[in-house]
């Protein structure tokens, strides 16, 4: 028997090494949040369904804690079946509606009849008394309605349906379309206009009460509030329109018919107690753009989901109040629904990271684990006038003051892409400094005379922190591409050669083990008679000399454009290059390496072959290198490239910006994506 267990044991063993180790899981770190467009609460009282851009996220313990079950930007509602749990219906744009039994873990279409690609689903509903029952709005072909549970569909309703209040009485709907508000009594086989005292054309919210089906409201925002209690037979006013702006969100209290919640365009957010007749403005939070009332044994308990607001600033997520929205706690942990273009890692501190959304900084002081805004970059002109620009962060990167030494203070440094707030025009990209984690921010001297340049690329040479250097365009011409180099953190520039690269730039990356070596990857020139005409062709250049003098190092490099470039931290002859996607080869092919500084090239490894390889990074560890392919994963090699496997386990993301390596410990490895900052902890 023994020796029998241990045979298997053998056997298992083979197999795992024949089949690659199993890839550590890679762990959200956020910052947490997202826009949310809806909230819906399920058949238990703790589950709560938030949909963002996105995707879709659950949370079993009132918010605590959140876990994606639907990464796709393209939901726009979500319905819960109210008495079977885990029994959820998305509609979802060029699909119609999707189904899940089990919580979100699996989905499958429901859409029997839909004409999905033309029906632009706005939201879906289910009847309360009869759950099987669904009502779908669309956009462009009217409202629809299902009796099993989106099996098969029928269309039939007002023309213009903009939303929809499903009444706990049985087969009773109330309808906002075009030519006002309807209802129905038979489960939308018939609409009537709903009763007496109801203003002329659609209502912009409508809700019926849960615990009381003859209390229905309907908001318009150029009349006010109106509320029926005899289940939409006559209607009479509560309040006027607010005058402080469009209304954004509507609730009703599941457990208290007469407490109501409104949110408005301009920020405001107000509580009724009285069925809608006096009104208390509730502070703490700001731009709700959707409430969902919750749990109705406990009438005070009130979600509510905010928009991202400020650029940067206000990072949205699901926000809770337990006594009817006096107070509000944020509820955003594990929601990674906000995307980031870059992480960095500080040199001289490990523990504290940065990464940005929008133009705002955001550091950690303990591994990721909590994040802080910092000031944003400016968006004044030279003349002070404030607002003139939108920014956007596209890299953030941590050097050090050289007359310090080499444990001095570190100094932090933006990349700014930076577009007219007027027109939206993109004006240039600058390069910003601070020496004090963000609270002030220094517009570096151009180092381009006269006409601001477009700082394109900036590397920091990792042997000296000292040590920049930035790819310039006076945005004059392709032609006018040129390197600055400083080795004064920046408060003095030299003008260095131009790498050629005029039909794209695609990565600088300076050797750790020398920081006057450097490579430039992108697109070169097209065959004549063309500068910038595809196909192009590949490029990677060298200098050997702080960027005076570059060496095309380009032959036998396949594709069109150099997306990625890697040093051995060791060796400043081992180079990588990724092949990112042309416009005549759109697949990328993989990871390309040189062990002669690009004198010669060869694929390293079979496995990426074809692929577009975005972004590289080369660990300290002997062999040990990163590379995002497709966009959105990850692979592992531990033998200098000659074969790679798949290490995305568990990283759930729609694309991947950006890697980077602890600089305390190489096992440790941050990832910038569309969903936030993830990290993954070697076990090797």
């Amino acid at each position: 028997m023994r020796w029998t267990i241990r045979l298997v044991f053998a056997a298992l063993l083979a197999l795992a090494s024949s089949a690659g180790a199993i890839p550590p899981p890679w762990v959200p770190l956020g910052p947490f949040g997202g826009s949310i467009r809806s909230l819906t609460t399920g058949a238990d009282p703790a589950t709560l369904y938030a949909v963002t851009f996105d995707g879709v996220f659950r949370t079993a313990d009132r918010g605590l804690s959140w876990t994606a079950i639907n990464l796709r930007g393209d939901v726009t509602s979500l319905a819960a079946d109210p008495v079977h749990a885990g029994v959820l219906y998305l509609s979802v744009q060029g699909e119609g509606v999707i189904k899940s039994t089990d919580g979100g873990a699996h989905w499958a279409p429901a859409n029997g009849g839909l004409a999905v690609q033309s029906v632009a689903p706005r939201a879906v509903a289910v009847d309360p008394a009869r759950p099987e029952r669904l009502y779908l709005l669309t956009a462009s072909a009217g409202l629809w309605r299902s009796g099993d549970g989106g099996a098969s569909w029928r269309s039939g309703g007002p023309a213009g349906p903009r939303s929809i209040a499903v009444s706990p009485a049985a087969g009773t709907a109330f309808l906002s379309a075009n030519g006002g508000v309807y209802r129905t009594l038979d489960a939308g086989a018939t609409w009537k206009p709903a009763g007496r005292g109801l203003p002329a054309g659609p209502a912009d919210a409508l809700a019926v009460a849960a615990s009381d089906p003859r209390t229905v409201y309907a908001y318009y925002n150029g009349a006010g509030l109106f509320r029926s209690q005899d289940g939409g037979a006559s209607w009479h006013r509560q309040r006027a329109a607010f005058d402080a702006g469009a209304l954004v969100a509507f609730a009703v209290s599941p457990h208290t018919p007469r407490l109501l919640y409104v949110s408005l365009s301009n920020g405001g957010f107000y509580r009724s107690l009285d069925g809608g007749v006096l009104w208390t403005g509730l502070a703490g939070i700001s731009g709700v753009k959707v409430i969902a009332g919750a749990e109705p044994r406990t009438s005070g308990t009130v979600y509510a989901g905010l928009g991202t607001g400020r650029a940067g600033v206000d990072l949205g997520g699901v926000w809770r109040s337990a006594d009817a929205g006096t107070t509000w706690t944020p509820r955003t942990q594990g929601m990674f629904a906000i995307p980031v273009a870059t992480v960095a890692a500080d040199p001289n501190d490990a523990r504290k990271l940065w990464t940005s959304v929008d133009a705002t900084p955001y550091r950690s002081l303990d591994h990721g684990a909590q994040w802080k805004p910092r000031r944003s970059i400016p968006t004044a002109d030279d003349a002070g006038h404030d607002g003139v620009y939108v920014n956007f962060i596209r890299k953030l990167a941590v050097g050090a003051e050289s007359l310090l030494g080499p444990q001095s203070l570190s100094w932090l440094y933006a990349l700014d892409d930076r577009a007219l707030a007027a027109t939206g025009a993109f004006d240039s990209s600058l390069l910003f400094r601070s020496y004090d984690d963000a609270v002030f921010w220094q517009l570096l001297a151009s180092p381009v005379p006269s006409t601001p340049p477009s700082a394109e690329m900036l590397a920091i040479a990792p042997s000296r922190l000292s040590q920049l250097y930035v790819v310039a365009v006076d945005r004059t011409g392709l032609t006018s591409q040129r390197i600055y180099r400083s080795t004064d953190s920046g408060n003095t520039w030299q003008q260095e050669g131009d790498p050629g690269l005029v039909c794209g730039l695609g990565d600088l990356v300076v050797a750790p083990a020398s920081p006057e070596v450097l490579y430039a990857g992108g697109s070169g020139k097209s065959p004549a008679p063309y500068l910038c005409h595809p196909p192009f062709s590949p490029g990677v250049v060298r200098s050997d000399d702080g960027g005076a003098s570059w060496t095309d190092i380009s032959a036998g490099l396949p594709g069109e454009f150099v997306a990625a470039l890697a040093v051995d931290p060791r060796d400043a002859r081992i180079v990588y290059a990724g092949i990112g996607a042309g416009v005549a080869f759109p697949a990328g092919d993989g990871v390309w390496k040189s062990t002669d500084g690009g004198q010669t090239w060869s694929r390293a490894g079979a496995e990426l072959a074809g692929h577009t390889v975005s972004a590289l990074l080369a660990s300290t560890l002997p062999g040990r290198l990163y590379a995002v392919v497709d966009g959105n994963r990850v692979f592992r090699s531990d033998d200098g490239g000659a074969s790679w496997q798949g290490w995305t386990r568990g990283l759930r993301a729609q694309g991947i910006t950006a890697l980077t390596a602890d600089p305390g410990d190489p096992r440790r490895i941050y990832a910038a994506t569309t969903n936030g900052v993830w990290a993954l902890t070697e076990a090797d």
